[in-house]
């Protein structure tokens, strides 16, 4: 099993998602757990330069990076559209996420929140 930092932080704010993401997550073998957690860099590293290079949020190449990290996330959890644009708004509130997601860009974080919301409206 990966090692999770925030994992008691998570269990404490949302006790039974939480174990329902352990269990869904502890179906995978360590391979396809290593996997995941690197779908999840693959993902931002490639919505970065689509950020600088000024693409909308609402473009259809951010848009099928979204859908990707939408279905990465459902490796964890499967959220509702308001759960999911809550999501990527707490990406923007929560220094340790805009710090893993800004390192690529400055900005890029927001862009996520709203190419989340975009796709969410779309799609959830």
């Amino acid at each position: 099993m990966i090692d999770n930092p925030y994992a008691k932080e998570a269990e404490a704010l949302w006790a039974n998602e939480y174990r329902a993401s352990v269990k869904r997550f502890g179906l995978l073998t360590d391979s396809q757990q290593a996997e995941a957690v690197n779908q999840g860099e693959t993902i931002r590293d490639e919505l970065a330069p689509l950020f600088l290079s000024g693409l909308a949020a609402d473009a259809d190449r951010v848009q099928a990076l979204i859908k990707a990290h939408h279905d990465w996330v459902c490796l964890f959890w499967s959220p509702t559209r308001e759960q999911y644009i809550a999501l990527g708004e707490m990406y923007s509130a929560d220094p340790r996420f805009t710090e893993f997601y800004d390192v690529k860009a400055k900005g890029l974080t927001e862009f996520i929140g709203e190419a989340i919301r975009v796709w969410s409206e779309a799609n959830l």
